[in-house]
């Protein structure tokens, strides 16, 4: 834990999942930027109903309802991100908040979530995805009124081009403000007429014809990306199971193709985005007829699998997580996997070269052998023994 001091007061914030690498730290300065000027604007004493979007690990959610007090109101918290829920879930119950989540002042919200009521304002950390940020801002228009308020940022580094196009044909007019501490706001103003929220962007796959639906926080969402199509040329060379586990799904391409291939296979699509799971649902449906007999789960990896419950995992491991890079996030799926896998069952995993899972596969599985490479990606297996 550490301390987040803000214009509104303190919070002890940790992040999730937990790192060891002291440079990163539950909050920015763009979060930071948000409260303060939240609480310059005229109309924010009044304010009953507030949104957050994206708030990673809860400091925007949990100092605004240290400045709501002892007011009546609700704070609505979107999130495509189950990783910051759970950030969230557990800040809140650090600082005395836990309360709040049980009696609904605080709620989480999916990033399929639409209001059912007006905001009076809305706090907006600005995502990566420019095409994520219009889906959101386009659910949340109906719920604006013209004096709400609407107030988005982000660490200056972090903001795209075309960022004040998606804002003023989604909401209004914006202004910039000047650069504090490296981060940057915006305020709009509401005037635009709500827009219908985007339809889910979609892509063949060739050979087979199989077209797959993308909604817009996934990775890679206007054509498959390249390591997933390489790892798909070597589904002939996996076993044949009917426990299967397709880890971090994205829009489930690599379980329902393996599942084409083996009826028999029940499929556990997992992924910390409410997005990509949407996705594969809806991928399941249009391929299969239904989603049945498949489960789709948002979580942690697989920290609540049981043990040795699954005979084959697929995955194509995040390498990032939001504007960070590294690798913790895949050592972590690593290691869940040979907790979960049974005897002898496979995990099968695609990567860049430069990562080198083929080390730690070994170091963890004693064993990992090669099935496909290129310039950029492998394509490993590793059997538990």
């Amino acid at each position: 834990m550490t301390l987040f001091s803000s214009p509104i007061g303190t919070l002890q914030l940790q992040r999730y999942p937990t790192t060891d690498d002291p440079s990163l730290q539950a909050w920015d300065a763009a979060d930071s930027y948000l409260l303060q000027q939240l609480l310059q604007q005229p109309g924010w004493p009044a304010a009953r109903r507030i949104g957050i979007c994206n708030d990673r690990f809860g400091a925007l959610s949990l100092a605004t309802l240290q400045a709501l007090a002892a007011r009546p109101g609700e704070l609505l918290s979107f999130s495509d991100s189950w990783l910051a829920q759970e950030a969230l879930r557990r800040n809140a119950a650090a600082n005395g908040y836990a309360a709040d989540l049980v009696n609904g002042r605080l709620q989480l919200c999916d990033s399929l979530t639409e209001p059912d009521k007006e905001l009076d304002i809305v706090l907006i950390k600005i995502p990566k995805s420019l095409a994520f940020l219009e889906d959101q801002l386009c659910r949340l228009r109906p719920a604006l009124r013209a004096d709400s308020l609407v107030l988005a940022g982000a660490l200056c580094r972090h903001l795209a081009p075309g960022l004040n196009t998606v804002l003023e044909d989604c909401i209004g007019s914006c202004q910039a403000s000047l650069a504090w501490k490296k981060a940057r706001l915006f305020q709009a103003r509401v005037s635009t007429a709500p827009r219908p929220v985007p339809t889910p962007t979609d892509y063949l796959l060739s050979p087979g014809g199989v077209r797959l639906r993308n909604h817009a926080n996934l990775f890679s969402r206007t054509r498959l990306d390249s390591g997933s199509a390489l790892l798909l040329q070597q589904l002939d060379q996996l076993p044949a199971a009917t426990q299967v586990i397709d880890l971090a799904c994205g829009n489930g391409v690599l379980g329902l193709l393996y599942a084409q291939r083996h009826p028999a296979a029940r499929l556990l699509f997992i992924d910390e985005s409410h997005m990509a799971l949407a996705s594969a649902r809806l991928n399941a449906t249009e391929l299969c007829g239904c989603a049945a007999p498949h489960r789709f789960v948002a979580g942690d990896g697989l920290s609540d699998c049981a043990a040795a419950s699954a005979e084959l995992i697929l995955c194509n491991p995040p390498f990032h997580q939001q504007h960070e890079v590294g690798d913790d996030t895949a050592w972590r799926m690593l290691r869940h996997s040979r907790r979960v896998l049974k005897k002898n069952g496979c995990l099968c995993l695609v990567g860049n070269r430069h990562l080198g899972y083929h080390s730690k596969l070994k170091r963890l599985f004693g064993n990992c052998q090669l099935l496909a490479s290129d310039a950029r990606f492998v394509v490993l297996l590793a059997r538990k023994a």
